[in-house]
């Protein structure tokens, strides 16, 4: 099967109108709600429940949670055809119901979710951007909008290709998906990678996920790439997948594909212990190297904090979903590596309990490089490498210093010094609040080692536990 093109597939085109087309105009919301039921399930972001829709149900649609102590609620409202400023008092007034339901009912709403199948025109935008920034102000709540645009990019998900498939049709033609890599002789083009798109390797056959990662060396003698895939041979599962492609056989080429053939090695002999991601398979081919590593479904960090400050609680809950990250750097750099390229998208909150899983080893075993890693929470050593410490260990602590300081304060942190968390989070333990300033100190040698980083959002989540609801 190894160098056999991918079966063609083709593209869910999903149209709303379609609950209209099959159900009528009565059946229509009710199955808009179906589907967003089966939508939250499938990502992972809690047990979703469809709430019957009744006189007095509370305000909400679709419900992840205890009603007997805090939930998520997403709000369906089947408007295809656009949203005017009477439908968005409505949606405003859905909103009240569902807080006074909950303040009657003693449980609490920790984010509430609009899901139109339609894009805001742009004064309702307005005049939505600012309610919700003064509701979100005044109740806590985390208010998002999932418009007609958010909807199709999880609906084409490829582990939502079920819930695309029972509700819409396909009505658009395949094109043919990407064949086995392979080297052309002398030099040349290659197939890149992108999102839907089949890649075979060997005996496996990998559906690759938006958004995927390309960079190409200065002098194009190999490009590196990644993305999240979907494995759907020999068995189902969803995997990060990390490739350097040799374009022009030469030094630097040689040295990249062989650090990736030693992050493979280290994710082979950690098997998955101290927090690491385990390594599925490694293809060899022509080309390069293919590194294949399980990643557990799960929201990113990114997504679950967008744009959200917590509570105390909130705040003692993000910290003990870091600390699994921090054992994960820590078993890193026991084994002589560091992952250097941490940030929100490369954590996943996995399994019921949304413990911070890396999703990848990140730049373990990758010659550093000017401007290496995600931009977001650079560090300083990272960015021209004229530092006398180069990227490494003292680089993860101040990446995972960065994330906390940025979920925690509501903003990422700058290269001024930076407001104390407390002035966000009022009771928010000092001391915490002055490791991580001296975590985020542009000097590595000042700050503190990694071990002590953890040590300290453990006393901080504890310490926030015990504040009590804010």
């Amino acid at each position: 099967m190894a160098g056999e093109p991918a079966v063609p597939h083709g593209r869910r085109s999903v149209n709303f109108l379609m609950h209209r087309m099959r159900a009528n105009e009565a059946g229509a919301p009710l199955e808009f709600e179906q589907m967003l039921a089966a939508l939250v399930q499938t990502l992972d972001l809690g047990d979703a429940r469809l709430v019957r829709p009744a006189q007095g149900d509370w305000g909400i649609d679709v419900l992840v949670g205890d009603l007997a102590g805090r939930v998520t609620i997403w709000q369906a409202k089947y408007y295809p055809d656009g949203v005017d400023r009477a439908r968005l008092v409505k949606i405003k007034d859905s909103f009240k119901t569902a807080l006074r339901y909950a303040a009657t009912h003693n449980y609490v709403i920790e984010r509430w979710v609009l899901c139109v199948p339609c894009s805001l025109y742009p004064a309702v935008l307005q005049e939505w951007d600012q309610w919700r920034s003064a509701e979100q102000r005044g109740t806590g709540v985390q208010i998002d909008l999932w418009d007609e645009a958010r909807l199709r990019e999880l609906l084409m998900r490829p582990e939502a290709a079920h819930v695309a498939g029972s509700f819409y049709l396909d009505d658009e033609p395949a094109r043919p998906a990407a064949v086995r890599l392979r080297v052309v002789p002398g030099g040349g083009p290659r197939e890149g990678w992108h999102g839907g798109d089949e890649v075979r390797l060997d005996d496996r056959c990998y559906l690759l996920h938006d958004p995927v990662e390309e960079l190409t060396a200065p002098d194009g003698a190999w490009v590196s790439r990644a993305a999240t895939a979907g494995m759907t041979e020999p068995a189902p599962g969803r995997v990060r997948l990390r490739q350097v492609e040799v374009v022009r056989s030469g030094a630097a080429a040689t040295l990249h594909r062989d650090a990736l053939l030693a992050q493979a090695e280290l994710l082979a002999a950690a098997g998955g212990r101290g927090g690491l991601p385990r390594r599925v398979a490694l293809h060899r081919h022509a080309g390069g190297v293919t590194l294949v590593t399980a990643q557990p479904p799960g929201p990113t960090w990114t997504e679950a904090y967008q744009q959200r400050t917590p509570d105390r609680l909130g705040a003692a809950a993000a910290l003990a979903a870091l600390l699994p990250v921090g054992a994960a750097l820590a078993e890193l750099h026991r084994r002589g590596h560091a992952h250097r390229a941490l940030d929100g998208d490369a954590v996943i909150l996995a399994g019921k309990g949304r413990e911070g899983t890396l999703r990848d080893a990140g730049l373990a075993g990758m010659p550093a490089a000017p401007g290496e890693g995600p931009a977001r929470y650079r560090a300083p050593e990272q960015q021209l490498l004229v530092r006398r410490d180069g990227p490494g260990p003292h680089t993860d602590v101040y990446r995972l210093a960065a994330l906390a300081y940025h979920t925690l304060a509501g903003h990422p942190p700058t290269p001024a010094p930076n407001p104390p968390v407390a002035a966000t989070l009022p009771g928010f333990p000092p001391a915490l609040d002055e490791t991580l300033r001296r975590a985020l100190d542009a000097d590595p040698a000042r700050r503190p080692a990694l071990p002590g980083l953890i040590a300290e959002l453990g006393a901080g989540r504890a310490a926030l536990s015990r504040s009590g609801v804010a």
